[in-house]
């Protein structure tokens, strides 16, 4: 218990000075505006689109409430995030290993935990993992029960970690020693407890569940091109950049694939021992790692390696414990953890790991908003501050603007409304959002008629990263809204990656 508070310190001890560091316009933006909008009295859903259940839209809404809208506030809920996903990593860590190897084991949680609104992808399956392995240890009703009400607050959080690390927690009490009736009975009871959980918060608000799904599937069943994915780079590229000189790249490269390896070697080895334990931490790492299988950059990877990087820390173990030349692999998957956290903090430039406090150097340029000073990068600086500053001068208190497709952070940056129920206008959800010209008609009158005197063209990742396919282009699959909004507007500034667009005068 100890350990854990101490490891959640440090964890706020390291990343408190990064705090107010690493702002993600699209991200940050969504997860902000439909806390307003709760905060409005409007319910996730019903009135706005989400891809994510409401569970972490409503934790959002109580911290801005709590903290009055400010910056500190939403990031103060991510650090408590993840503070108790670093309490949890050392009591799941310790379950496997010595204290020594379970601090080298929880090192990636805390020192490159990734983006900050990402806390919840590794909190979720690590709640879900140490509830289950409390179970395996002493099977009473009570701790079943408690594993079902943490699996169904996780799928509140995220559906898709929440879902996968579930499953991966119900086979394992399916199997688990007992009597057929036995288990029945468990499997039954941990779906009833969690589904009741997660009915009844979307009954309280008034929605269906079903309702969250919408979005997702029709992401995931979009032609390939028109995804979110950019494919893993190919393994044969290992050997061609060692060869090559370039061990950053080769580094890079294999994180992509030993994780997937690792993990699937510990299940082998839990399944082989008949160890319910080993098989629930690999299944839950293969799950975390599933996740982003369809979002394969290295930014979204970082987000789903924790899990994986204990895992190799654990098969670690197992070597050392074995010894002989099993303890050769024990110190290769240590040399593996203690690589990628050189490779994170000292070489890798991804924003994923760009707001921890290692990397402060980078982030010495503040940003004055609405909501209070932000610490971005001098050229991420410049750019920001110069976009507020156009839409302070082209714009009066309470005007409304317009950003597409995702920048959605710039509303409260800069203190205006969005005249559209939409944050979320990307190319992955865009067709299920606006599904037709008609759509997207309706939608461009809204934003003329709400008086909006600026539009705002924002698509760095689209723009810059050359990987993207010209199907991901705003201008490809949004062409009838930019046509549609031409009518009004017309270009009137360039800076940067944003285009701002200004009413049109009337003769």
């Amino acid at each position: 218990m100890r350990a854990g508070i101490a490891a959640a310190l440090v964890c706020a001890l390291w990343l408190l000075p990064a705090i107010r560091c690493g702002a993600v316009l699209n991200d940050d933006g969504v997860l902000w505006g439909a806390a307003t909008r709760i905060l409005a009295g409007q319910v996730p859903s019903r009135d706005f689109p989400v891809i994510y259940p409401p569970g972490e839209f409503y934790l959002v809404a109580g911290a801005l409430a709590i903290g009055k809208g400010s910056w500190i506030a939403y990031r103060g809920l991510w650090l408590a995030l993840r503070c108790l996903a670093a309490a949890l990593a050392w009591s799941v860590a310790r379950r496997f290993v010595s204290p020594a190897l379970a601090v080298l084991g929880i090192g990636p949680l805390i020192l490159v935990p990734g983006h900050w609104h990402k806390s919840s992808l590794a909190l979720v399956p690590l709640a879900v993992l140490w509830a289950g392995l409390r179970w395996i240890e002493r099977p009473t009703t009570r701790r079943l029960v408690a594993l079902a009400a943490i699996i169904g607050s996780g799928c509140l959080l995220r559906h898709d970690i929440g879902g996968l690390a579930a499953l991966a927690a119900v086979g394992v009490v399916a199997v688990a020693p007992a009597t057929l009736w036995v288990r029945a009975g468990r499997v039954g009871l941990v779906a009833l407890v969690s589904l009741a959980l997660f009915g009844a918060v979307h009954a309280l608000i008034g929605v269906s569940p079903m309702r969250f799904l919408e979005i997702p599937l029709a992401m995931t069943s979009a032609p390939p091109e028109l995804r979110a994915a950019t494919p893993y780079p190919a393994l044969a590229g290992v050997a061609t950049s060692i060869a090559a000189g370039r061990f950053g790249a080769a580094l890079e490269r294999s994180f992509y694939y030993w994780p997937f390896a690792v993990a699937g070697i510990l299940l082998l080895w839990a399944l082989l021992r008949r160890s319910l334990a080993h098989a629930l931490l690999a299944l839950i790492a293969l799950a975390m790692l599933q996740v982003v299988w369809w979002y394969s950059n290295f930014g979204h990877l970082v987000q789903a390696l924790p899990l994986a990087l204990l895992a190799t820390i654990v098969t670690a173990g197992r070597g050392f414990a074995a010894g002989g030349a099993k303890r050769l692999a024990g110190f290769a998957a240590m040399a593996a953890v203690a690589g990628y956290l050189v490779f994170q903090l000292g070489v890798c430039d991804d924003l994923a790991t760009g707001a921890t406090t290692l990397h402060l150097t980078r982030m010495t340029a503040p940003v004055e908003t609405a909501v209070g000073e932000v610490r971005a990068t001098p050229g991420r600086a410049r750019q920001i501050g110069a976009v507020l500053e156009s839409i302070d001068t082209a714009t009066e208190d309470g005007d409304a603007v317009f950003v597409f497709p995702m920048a959605a952070l710039y509303y409260p940056f800069s203190d205006r409304r969005n005249p559209t129920p939409f944050d979320f206008l990307g190319h992955q959800g865009y067709s299920a959002i606006l599904p037709d010209p008609q759509a997207e008609q309706e939608l461009a009158r809204r934003i003329v008629a709400s008086g909006a005197p600026l539009v705002l063209l924002d698509e760095p990742i689209s723009m810059l990263d050359e990987r993207r396919a010209p199907e991901q282009r705003m201008t490809h699959y949004a062409e009838g809204l930019l046509v549609a909004l031409s009518e009004s507007y017309t270009l009137r500034e360039v800076i940067g990656t944003t285009l701002i667009l200004g009413r049109r005068m009337r003769s």
